[in-house]
């Protein structure tokens, strides 16, 4: 096995804070309940919708910064990286169809499931982290017998540079990589160009979507509804902040934001004492080396260990007082959500993750953000993923 990387502090606290920040955004947005994540898929409530184009745009505009700023360097490696990745479009698409399914039946994604949790869902929410874990276990098992059919279409791999966005779209097939200094700032004063001009289209896009379905659309949030909804934040607001995050995980951390990567590395670790690395498992051993995928892990714990102390001692606000019987923002009744939903939910979200090399946060905001062709693909199919699954299974 590979020996681990020391990953140093200034790292981990980025990585910690930037966690609090999400989970605090999550959490004050709502879009962690399970029925507000079940409801966007059939467009009854669109929080997560509002939320998840305005922290896809704010990412966009942030990374767009970072290459004005002199990181260009730095971001371009993380971006052709993360482009020239194994994963054709035939995987990606078929994880995120998975994904999104497993978000529509389940009612949680990889970066929710553990605020949600923190929250007070822990009944439902042991049972989808069961189900994750297995879905975890199963892709590891198969991962090197299914490596040709996740490598089909990769059509990123050769020139991962060329299959941006941004250079289809302006330069097309006569795009070259930028070498001198004139055709680097050309190549950065283009990217924040288009990120700035992406970035006013998600502006308007939630706009449109806000003024559509304000608040909470149709879906009642239970006892305590009105108290709830009044301690909210936008999610537009809360979109913001998490695609502002960027600005905190890139330049420090080599890092954009992602959740499901932790998965894997917890189950590395779990597995440490049982399994004795080999050429057999390496795959399933190599998590354990990895700083970024340790990062994800720190990352998802502070933002559990931040929303629980909210959650238990009202730190949120005293608006929410009257409601910290159980939980401030989770009054939702747990029992509207199957043992087997949430299990099977669990499975697909987290096999499905796997399978497309990213979640809601690596693909939806991080991907898209950098413009990755493939993360656009992901997206489209996850959200196809939870529509069909939610008039297939219209039990909410």
């Amino acid at each position: 096995m590979a020996a681990k990387q020391q990953t140093p502090i200034y790292q981990t606290a980025a990585f910690a804070t930037a966690g609090c920040l999400f989970g605090l955004a999550m959490y004050k947005a709502g879009v962690y309940r399970v029925d507000v994540i079940r409801s966007q898929f059939n467009f009854s409530c669109n929080i997560m919708l509002k939320m998840f184009l305005s922290a896809t745009g704010t990412s966009t505009l942030t990374i767009g910064i970072l290459h004005k700023l002199g990181f260009t360097k730095r971001v371009s490696e993380i971006e052709n990286h993360d482009r020239a990745e194994k994963y054709g479009g035939p995987s990606v698409m078929v994880g995120g169809f998975c994904l999104g399914a497993g978000m529509a039946l389940g009612g949680a994604c990889p970066g929710m499931l553990p605020i949600q949790m923190a929250a007070g869902n822990t009944t439902t929410g042991a049972i989808t982290l069961l189900g994750a874990m297995a879905g975890v276990i199963v892709f590891t098992a198969i991962n090197e017998h299914i490596t040709p059919l996740i490598e089909c279409g990769n059509f990123a791999a050769a020139d991962p540079n060329k299959k941006a966005v941004h250079t289809m779209l302006f330069n097309g097939a006569k795009h070259k990589k930028a070498e001198t200094p004139t055709e680097i700032r050309a190549a950065d004063t283009l990217r924040f160009t288009t990120a700035l001009g992406l970035a006013a289209l998600y502006a308007g896009m939630v706009a449109a979507v806000d003024y559509l379905s304000p608040g909470t659309g149709a879906l009642h949030l239970g006892a305590g509804h009105d108290a709830i909804v009044a301690a909210m934040w936008h999610p537009a607001l809360c979109g913001v902040i998490i695609g502002s995050l960027q600005l905190l995980l890139v330049p420090l951390c080599d890092k954009p934001i992602g959740s499901s990567g932790a998965y894997s590395y917890a189950m590395g670790v779990l597995a440490q004492p049982f399994v004795a690395c080999n050429a057999l498992n390496a795959k399933f051993c190599s998590a354990l080396a990895s700083p970024g995928k340790r990062g994800q892990l720190v990352y998802i714990t502070a933002s559990v260990a931040f929303i629980a102390a909210l959650a238990y001692t009202g730190g949120e606000g005293t608006s929410m007082g009257a409601l910290r019987g159980r939980t401030s923002l989770y009054p939702y009744n747990p029992a509207d959500l199957s043992p087997t939903e949430a299990f099977v939910g669990g499975f697909l979200m987290l096999f499905g993750s796997r399978v497309a090399s990213g979640c809601t946060s690596g693909h939806g905001i991080s991907g898209a953000g950098s413009l990755h062709t493939k993360s656009f693909i992901a997206i489209v199919t996850m959200f196809l993923g939870g529509i069909v699954t939610a008039y297939v299974n219209p039990q909410w």
